[in-house]
């Protein structure tokens, strides 16, 4: 058997040890080789690979496919890493996959038990890789603010923040229409708004306020959103003068509002 790169090598023992239900470790492992043994010190199984030098490539030398040990649905081979890494190709699968689904899947396909501890931090591990990290994406909103007028000219975007004194100001509130729903709501929907808000989930929380429209087929028009501390008279306020600002006056118009709030 032979591997791209020792990392292919390692993964593929890994898979392959917790499929058969044995925990094994590295107990060699440089630049160019690799080795790794049963946990069970009477056991005699290992594989070893290094590196060869034509063609191009990582072979296994050793393998004693053997092992004496009993079966354990706890194994020590199935680390943080590893439950991270499959989480990964799980999630991009199955992005609204629970801690349930996912101990579920870990019990049915490898017959392994991972804490729910361990599945939980897991998750939110492997979806940063897939979203990236929510503390790096706030930290580029102006990048962000930047793109949309550079990419769409007459848009609107605005950040507000709070200013804090002797530290760096902390981010309160940005609202962002973009030029073309701005000038087809204006030119071709009816002269209809809709306004509501709803929570956001993650590690920051705050509220997603959103204005909507109606075109003639009856369909759903994004006009504009927002990202705000809380829903409330105070942020509804900004968001609407702005909004006003964007789309003409509303009384001028004859807008017409619908609203939960």
């Amino acid at each position: 058997m032979e591997f791209e790169t020792l990392s292919h090598f390692k993964k593929a023992v890994q898979k392959f040890n917790i499929n058969i239900g044995r925990s094994i470790f590295f107990a060699r492992c440089d630049s160019t080789r690799s080795k790794a043994i049963c946990y069970d010190e009477d056991c005699p199984w290992q594989i070893y690979c290094s590196k060869r030098i034509f063609p191009a490539s990582y072979q296994v030398k050793t393998f004693v496919n053997k092992h004496t040990g009993s079966r354990d649905n706890h194994y020590k081979s199935a680390d943080e890493k590893w439950v991270i890494d499959e989480l990964e190709e799980r999630i991009r699968v199955q992005p609204n996959l629970t801690v349930r689904e996912a101990d579920q899947y870990f019990r049915f396909e490898y017959d392994v038990l991972i804490n729910e501890r361990k599945i939980y931090r897991s998750m939110k591990k492997a979806k940063e890789r897939i979203e990236g990290s929510e503390i790096a994406q706030y930290a580029r909103l102006r990048d962000y603010a930047n793109e949309i007028l550079k990419s769409n000219p007459g848009s609107t975007v605005r950040i507000h923040m709070n200013p804090i004194p002797d530290s760096n100001p902390i981010f309160l509130r940005i609202y962002v229409c973009f030029d073309a729903c701005k000038k087809g709501f204006v030119g071709g929907c009816r002269p209809f708004i809709g306004l509501d808000g709803t929570f956001i989930r993650g590690y920051y929380g705050g509220q997603l306020l959103t204005a909507i429209g109606q075109d003639v087929n009856n369909h759903i028009y994004p006009i504009a959103y927002a990202i705000v501390e809380s829903e409330n008279k105070e942020s509804w306020k900004w968001f609407l003068e702005i909004l006003q600002e964007d789309v003409g006056d509303f009384q001028a118009n004859g807008f017409n509002f619908i609203s939960d709030i």
